[in-house]
């Protein structure tokens, strides 16, 4: 995506996790406005769906450009928008370990972040 686009995308590192996994931004370069839009998804290591919904947005963007529609041309030039797709990296990769773990018969059910402390999470996995 990054290499197709480069011309109106941008990929960046944002920060780490507490377990030191990047955390991604993508964003359209074509503007400098002040105003500007944020689309997260995975807060909750349980709802990968958000990724997707994430990632839907952002192809659905590139591709109404690709066919020159206009009100999509006129919002990304008229607005800064960001996706952070994966906010909650240490959670859901916990989870996907866990799912492989067992064969791919059950998805893992860390619900937070991974720090230790009851005020984070109650989960022990």
């Amino acid at each position: 995506m990054q290499k197709e686009y480069s011309d109106i995308l941008e990929i960046e590192e944002i920060g780490r996790s507490y377990y030191q996994n990047p955390i991604y931004v993508i964003s359209f370069k074509l503007n400098s406005s002040s105003s500007g839009i944020l689309f997260t998804g995975l807060h909750h290591a349980r709802e990968p769906i958000s990724v997707s919904m994430n990632l839907y947005i952002l192809f659905k963007i590139l591709y109404e450009l690709k066919m020159k529609n206009k009100d999509y041309e006129e919002l990304v030039n008229s607005r800064n928008i960001y996706f952070i797709p994966l906010i909650n990296m240490d959670g859901y990769e916990n989870n996907v370990i866990y799912y492989e773990s067992l064969g791919g018969n059950d998805f893992g059910y860390a619900r937070k972040n991974r720090r230790n402390g009851i005020e984070f999470s109650e989960c022990d996995m």
